[in-house]
């Protein structure tokens, strides 16, 4: 239980430290300043025309049933369109945005895993692009999975949650990759670890009714996921 409750107040754990350290906090926003230009303008327009797409959908599908049938069908399906649409574009945003902040969320890490007193390997930042891009690579796929269960009745908070899961193990990575972990080390890092790992993902899911607001604490979570990563061999200090 522990390590859920610390796992779900990871964000807010990291942007206490960034906002007491104004080296690591100019790292944390630009990315942030940078991204927002596409990312306010992207999001305004999907949920405002969202209303729109499903009105047109329920009188393609059932244009020949009468209105009381439309009324019944059109909120269980903006519902579930709304859920689609939550996990499709936030995937599309945060890839996008993922890719921009590599170097930055990666020297944050590496430099706040540095400051709590375990080895960091160093990393160029062709090592970085190239294992971010790699990591973008193998979990699009996933989320598209996740995209295309969120249109089943019954699945769709399912695939919600399992979008927040995969969104917790990559801004953890940046701090796995920090301290040299290998595959089978991530992987089994999360596996013994799956308590805080829910509970990242639960601190996640908490962000999301705000629209873009889950984007604007990932610097505080990449902090934040170095502050909680555990490391056996090594002395844990706590800030």
């Amino acid at each position: 239980m522990s390590e859920f409750l610390g796992g779900l107040s990871f964000w807010w754990r990291g942007w206490v430290f960034l906002l007491k350290s104004p080296r690591f906090l100019t790292l944390a926003i630009l990315p942030l300043i940078l991204s927002m230009l596409f990312i306010v303008p992207f999001f305004w327009f999907i949920f405002s025309q969202l209303p729109q797409w499903s009105t047109v959908l329920v009188s393609v599908l059932l244009g020949w049933t009468t209105e009381f049938w439309q009324d019944v069908v059109y909120y269980p399906l903006f519902l579930s369109a709304l859920l689609a649409v939550i996990i499709g574009s936030f995937f599309l945003v945060y890839v996008l945005h993922s890719i921009l902040a590599i170097p930055f969320y990666s020297r944050l890490a590496e430099q706040t895993v540095t400051l709590r007193g375990k080895k960091s390997q160093g990393l160029s930042f062709w090592r970085m692009l190239r294992a971010g891009l790699i990591k973008t690579a193998v979990l699009l796929p996933v989320g598209f999975i996740f995209f295309l269960i969120s249109f089943v009745p019954g699945l769709n908070l399912i695939a919600l949650f399992g979008s927040m899961l995969i969104l917790a193990f990559d801004i953890i990575d940046y701090s796995f990759e920090a301290v040299g972990f290998g595959f089978r080390e991530r992987v089994g890092y999360l596996l013994r670890h799956r308590g805080q790992w829910l509970g990242m993902a639960a601190g996640l899911a908490l962000t999301l009714p705000v629209p873009a607001f889950t984007l604007l604490i990932i610097p505080g979570a990449v902090t934040g996921a170095a502050l909680i990563l555990k490391i056996e061999h090594e002395l844990n200090h706590e800030f």
